[in-house]
């Protein structure tokens, strides 16, 4: 709900080529940050690239 209420006061109207950049980085660096997250987690654990999404590693 924290999120929903903080979005909703958010003005994109303000953001100048600067600003736009700086989103652009934040981003990157959070969906890199999951992505990375997610693919150690994963190769932690056994999968590979070649593994099937819905079985367990063997």
């Amino acid at each position: 709900m924290f999120f929903v209420i903080a979005g909703l006061k958010v003005d994109l109207s303000d953001l100048d080529a600067s600003g736009l950049g700086d989103l652009a980085l934040i981003l990157v660096a959070a969906i890199g940050g999951k992505s990375a997250g997610v693919f150690s987690g994963a190769r932690i654990n056994g999968w590979t690239s070649g593994s099937p999404l819905l079985s367990p590693p063997s």
